[in-house]
């Protein structure tokens, strides 16, 4: 697919850094793959990628607003979002938070990203080809709590955004591992993120036609993760039976 673009491929791609310096590394690694002419080939300028001081909740919200400004002008418009950091909920209220950069325990409100923020950006997305990719790291233990007692959990993604993502087709979340279970880091990236850009540049294609299609990307992901991991790790993922066509995600 040399010198041809995957015009209509839009990502905002998300590494926080701090106590988990391998979201960086993934975060980075996938923006690279995806704007390479030779790989993904989607357009630079549609690939946002926050990382470290650029990933703050400010910082986050913001992309967010400039991608979805971007994709409801094109119907035709396939989107990544991706997060690779914290992400849990608290046991005693059982809300569900993103972990940014300067997350500050004590103004949480304020250097937090509620999963119902997080939800609200995604169902302002129209684009009927969308991929949330959530690799909730576990690896550093868990952010500084406000309150002593509090317990934070790492979850897979927030519960509202699986049902606000209950309509519609060609719509896909995907999850790093189970609650339960540990997102294991690697060299140099995460287990997860690894395979995923494996996937991406081809290794899960089924038909050899230049796409990589997002059926098939899902299931590499589930035969390789477990595999890698240094312990159990599957990929979750839902709605996959609402999918009305193996579209493809990239070149």
């Amino acid at each position: 697919m040399t010198g041809q673009t995957f015009a209509n491929g839009y990502a905002l791609l998300i590494g926080v850094g701090a106590d988990l310096p391998v979201t960086v590394k993934d975060a980075t690694a996938l923006r690279d793959v995806l704007v390479d002419p030779n790989r993904a080939a989607y357009p630079p300028a549609q690939v946002t990628l926050l990382t470290e001081m650029a990933a703050t909740r400010q910082q986050i919200l913001a992309a967010f607003d400039q991608t979805i400004t971007q994709v409801n002008q094109n119907p035709e418009a396939t989107v990544i979002v991706y997060y690779s950091g914290h992400g849990g909920r608290f046991q005693s209220t059982n809300e569900y938070f993103l972990v940014p950069y300067g997350y500050d325990p004590s103004q949480r409100a304020a250097t937090a990203i509620a999963g119902l923020e997080f939800t609200e950006k995604i169902e302002t997305i129209k684009a009927r080809k969308l991929v949330v990719l959530l690799d909730c790291c576990h690896a550093g233990g868990v952010p500084a709590l406000k309150e002593p007692g509090e317990t934070f959990v790492k979850a897979p993604f927030p519960p509202d955004l699986l049902h606000v993502l209950g309509t519609g087709t060609g719509r896909v979340v995907v999850a790093s591992s189970r609650e339960d279970e540990f997102s294991y880091t690697g060299n140099p990236y995460s287990a997860f993120t690894d395979c995923l850009l494996e996937a991406l540049q081809g290794k899960a294609a089924v038909h050899q036609d230049g796409y990589a299609r997002i059926l098939d990307i899902l299931i590499y992901l589930f035969h390789q993760v477990p595999e890698r991991a240094s312990g159990p790790q599957h990929p979750y993922v839902n709605k996959v039976l609402d999918l009305g066509d193996n579209f493809p995600l990239c070149y």
